[in-house]
């Protein structure tokens, strides 16, 4: 329904993997609803259930058509064209291309093909191919030599086929493509934004910063933190200034999540803003601001951003974006601002010309598109969200005089330009009403969203939401643009020339710490060294993960050779929790793969919940978990699970020394959410336990659930303890078992997934980390106690620095049919993930299964 079909690509590669599986029909060809007058009799609307004062109705669940109701083509359409086309071609390297034929029935003489190779969107050589002669099923390779293009530095280029009808049939003329591709031949680093030399001024009034060059006037707004205005020449280019987007209009496929969305108040960020840091160097001057995005229920963001103005009117915008809380699926993580009344032209290097998503743009090729902001609009029955454009290289928003902004991503951008906003969209107070066109009071301005991400769409209109490669969680961002100024009409290949650069500066560092509380800084640019600064020290060199137990300040920035410093980041971490030794030590009632040790295991996908069985336990539930060592507490943090099923509404919290004598009891409702809620207490406490006991359910049932609980400590009573080794990953997990590889239990056991419906396959994998890089000399492997069945029998292993390349095994093997904990060493080496490869089964069998693995250091 609606602005739908995501990841339709990865349906089709499964029933074409699969003979014997079928599947991929078109449900709804076309949407269905009925021409209405609107209330002011000047137009029209289509109508759908409950338009008509009719109760009950199923809305607009009928709109859920391929095609829209007059028969036009969406989007969606193209994307289902294209995924079912009849050939597929793919490159096999040195200008072969291998052409397979798809049809079963018949072949691919009715059809002829024809090839464009194109730099940064421009076609620089073209030509037919060669007759096509492929019965069913068939396929071949054929040459396109593209050994003739001079290749302009920085300059990408793609290769498009196209295979067209060679006559006329009943259902299209002559001439009609059937099936295309695009496949990129290369691209090169883009030369760096040269920082144009000229008179540059600073000014402060109380209430801006005011820049000013020859021919512009840039505002930095105290009170909003942000850039507000800009003039080129005297003309306004700024309407309304930069600001954090994180809200998009809810598509039908979002109503999983759309009401999660209006609880953390993503429809309206309430912005405080932090004081500017100017610094004015030669030729140019830097503003930088932290400003603070609050939404409801704890639910913020922190944005760091830092613009350089340069003589020229160019401005480099670099920044940060950090949630308060991660992993919660969100709509859209960017900025938008906009331009005034007449900036109607916008022209882009990405995908298109149609909109597209990252689950949905295998139709939409990259390419140079010129179009009107107007055009943008698609008449979804329900308004939603429309018009994005993934990949995007560069973007310009003119005025017909050519005037107005490129802007030009530090990577690649999603970008979409509308007259109106998200939020014009939507009843604030009900996502779900649906406001038709007539409603929405189209604006004369253009509003420019450019984004880091965007959320896929998926299908939960009626299916599954998007698949988890896709999904776009809260996580910390870098975002980085350049803003061109354009005082004229640029041809297309100008622009392009213009905006075939790269930032000048290093991409800023993302500060995040791991789960054994050790600092990983990372920036985006090829080669830079990011030098980093704790608690207001003097900056030293990062080169590998630093232990960061005790939380403090952090400061980094990145720099090379060839490029300037970075945004200079920081971060103020708590102390770090080791939630690696916590034990449950109680829980009223559990269920078999709802058990309470996922409420502590630091995955939210992964939950406790009540035991729902019949009979079904009964409010109140109570879980006590044991936190290894004495901490002071000042926070309790609760993460109810995705679905509203079980979520806690009323409790009581308790902590503990000793397990025994409980204090400090706190009563209180958490909201129906499935972002993380703080309970703040009045002062810090003393405590190695802590029991929750939930007393209601959101929907008044008898259930409880928990994705996560966990604490933030001020300090650490016990002092620190050394890291644990973790199991990090895993081929196939039964029962979310792979933990209980390394939980010191030998009673307990990872193994693979064994089931009636699947039994995973040899070869199988685990793979272990340290809480840094040692030397490791070898492992020690336990197998499973209780029976014979998932003892591993041969046996790889190897090592691995980053976890990503592992080179070749260090040691092979096999290992006995026993009990009783086996070692495999080897040379010393430098690592700190260590993978064990599991060849074969003792038993002959298809599961593998390890009581405990562990890493073995030589230091």
């Amino acid at each position: 329904m609606g602005n739908s079909i995501g990841n339709f690509k990865e349906y089709w590669e499964t029933y074409e993997r699969y003979p014997a599986l079928l599947g991929g029909f078109i449900w709804d060809w076309v949407d269905q609803s009925i021409k209405v007058p609107t209330p002011d009799g000047k137009g029209y609307y289509m109508a759908v259930g409950g338009d008509f004062g009719d109760k009950p109705n199923d809305g607009n669940f009928c709109t859920n058509g391929v095609i829209f109701l007059d028969r036009t083509l969406s989007a969606k359409s193209y994307e289902v064209k294209k995924i079912h086309q009849p050939l597929s071609v793919t490159a096999e390297g040195n200008g072969k291309y291998k052409i397979t034929n798809k049809r079963f029935h018949a072949g691919l003489n009715d059809l002829y093909g024809r090839y464009e190779i194109k730099e940064d969107g421009k076609v620089i050589l073209s030509g037919n191919l060669e007759e096509l002669n492929l019965n069913a099923q068939e396929n071949k390779v054929i040459a396109v030599s593209d050994a003739q293009v001079k290749r302009i530095p920085g300059a990408e280029y793609f290769i498009n086929f196209s295979f067209r009808l060679k006559g006329d049939t009943e259902w299209e003329k002559a001439g009609y493509e059937v099936a295309s591709e695009q496949l990129k031949l290369s691209g090169s680093a883009k030369p760096a934004f040269e920082l144009a030399q000229g008179i540059i001024n600073l000014a402060e009034t109380s209430e801006a910063y005011i820049v000013k060059g020859q021919n512009f006037e840039a505002t930095f707004s105290k009170k909003e933190g942000t850039l507000s205005a800009y003039n080129l020449n005297d003309a306004p280019l700024i309407s309304k200034g930069l600001e954090l987007n994180v809200f998009r209009a809810p598509t039908d496929n979002d109503k999983q999540v759309d009401g999660d969305w209006q609880r953390k108040g993503l429809y309206h960020m309430k912005q405080e803003a932090d004081h500017w840091e100017v610094e004015q160097e030669a030729g140019r001057i830097i503003l930088q601001i932290k400003n603070v995005y609050r939404g409801k229920i704890g639910f913020d963001f922190e944005n760091e951003i830092q613009y350089t103005v340069i003589p020229d009117g160019s401005i480099l915008v670099n920044s940060t974006i950090i949630p308060a809380v991660n992993g919660e699926i969100i709509p859209r993580m960017g900025y938008r601002m906009e331009l005034p009344e007449g900036f109607e032209r916008m022209r882009w290097y990405g995908r298109g010309p149609l909109e597209n998503y990252v689950d949905r743009k295998d139709a939409t090729y990259v390419g140079l598109y010129d179009d009107k902001v107007s055009n943008q609009w698609i008449n979804y029955i329900k308004p939603q969200e429309m018009g994005n454009h993934e990949e995007v290289r560069w973007m310009s928003i003119t005025n017909f005089d050519g005037m107005g902004f490129v802007f030009v991503a530090g990577d690649e951008m999603a970008a979409s330009a509308l007259h109106v906003r998200a939020q014009d969209m939507v009843d604030s107070t009900n996502f779900r009403r649906l406001v038709h066109k007539y409603e929405i009071p189209m604006r004369k301005e253009t509003v420019l969203c450019l984004d880091a991400k965007h959320r896929p769409l998926g299908n939960a209109s009626c299916g599954p939401g998007p698949m988890s490669k896709y999904e776009l969680l809260s996580q910390p961002v870098v975002f980085s643009f350049i803003m061109m100024p354009l005082e004229r009409s640029y041809l297309q290949d100008e622009l392009a020339q213009k905006a075939r650069v790269q930032m000048p500066v290093c991409m800023p560092v993302l500060i995040e710490r791991d789960n054994n509380g050790y600092l990983q800084l990372k920036t985006n640019t090829p080669g830079a060294t990011i030098y980093y600064s704790l608690n207001g020290g003097e900056f030293k060199t990062y080169t590998s993960a630093i232990e960061f137990i005790a939380g403090g300040k952090v400061q980094a920035y990145a720099s090379t050779d060839e490029l300037g410093k970075s945004l200079k980041t920081s971060a103020e971490l708590p102390i770090y929790v080791d939630r690696s030794a916590w034990k449950i030590v109680s829980v009223s009632s559990e269920n078999s793969g709802e058990e309470a040790r996922n409420a502590i295991d630091g995955d939210p996908t992964t939950i406790w919940h009540s035991r729902w069985t019949e009979p079904a336990a009964k409010h109140p539930h109570e879980i006590v978990v044991d936190m290894a060592s004495l901490l002071e507490v000042d926070k309790f943090i609760y993460t109810p699970r995705d679905s509203g099923n079980g979520r806690i509404k009323d409790y009581e919290l308790y902590f503990s020394k000793d397990g025994k004598s409980w204090e400090s009891k706190v009563k209180g409702a958490f909201v129906n959410s499935s972002s993380a809620q703080v309970v703040t207490l009045k002062e810090p406490v003393a405590a190695r336990y802590f029991k929750l006991i939930a007393l209601s359910e959101v929907q008044g049932r008898e259930w409880a659930s928990a994705a996560e609980l966990n604490v933030n400590i001020t300090r650490n009573l016990s002092g620190t303890s050394e890291g644990r080794q973790r199991v990090v990953y895993v081929d196939s997990d039964e029962d979310n078992s792979m933990r209980m590889a390394a939980d010191g239990d030998i009673n307990t056991y990872w193994h693979t997934v064994h089931n009636q419906f699947y039994l995973a396959p040899y070869p199988h994998e685990i793979q272990m980390s340290l809480p840094k890089e040692a030397k490791v000399n070898g492992i020690k492997y336990t197998p499973r106690q209780n029976s014979v069945e998932g003892r591993i029998g041969k046996y790889e292993v190897y090592l691995s620095r980053d976890g990503k390349e592992w080179g070749k095994a260090v040691a092979s093997g096999t290992f006995t049919n026993s009990k009783e904990a086996q070692t495999v060493e080897f040379t010393p080496r430098r690592a700190r993930y260590v993978k064990l490869q599991a060849l074969s089964a003792i038993d002959g069998g298809k599961q593998a299964a390890v009581s405990e693995l562990e890493i073995l250091v030589a230091e």
